[in-house]
């Protein structure tokens, strides 16, 4: 498995009063997942993400 040809498992979990909980089987994924923050290009501020 080479990572970003194909993709990594989904696995989504909630901390619920202090229990991690597995809710992956009722999460429906159609769409890619991206995450993404912090400064681009060495920018000098931070942009907001959404």
């Amino acid at each position: 498995m080479a990572f970003p040809q194909t993709a990594l498992p989904i696995r989504v979990e909630l901390n619920l009063a202090g229990v991690w909980t597995d809710i992956t089987h009722d999460v429906y994924a159609r769409d890619q997942i991206r995450i993404t923050g912090g400064r681009a290009d060495e920018g000098t501020k931070v942009d907001a993400t959404g």
